[in-house]
């Protein structure tokens, strides 16, 4: 399900705008940063059945966050 490359620490910001018009959860590292931001309304999960693959996407209040960080 997810990557088992080594990934560059990203910031906060960098991986909820890959998500701001919705994309697949590819690494753990992204899946724990959208689950902090879940909590607080800023973003809504889903799951692709055809793909088989968990997405996500930023809510209005998600967006909103982003512009301010």
């Amino acid at each position: 399900m997810f990557e088992n490359k080594s990934l560059e620490k990203r910031s906060s910001k960098e991986i909820l705008l890959k998500f701001k018009k919705g994309n697949y959860i590819g690494s753990r590292d992204e899946l724990k940063v959208l689950e902090r931001y879940f909590s607080t309304g800023m973003v809504h999960f889903g799951f692709n059945y055809e793909k088989g693959m968990a997405d996500a996407k930023l809510t209005e209040q998600g967006k909103w966050f982003v512009k301010q960080l």
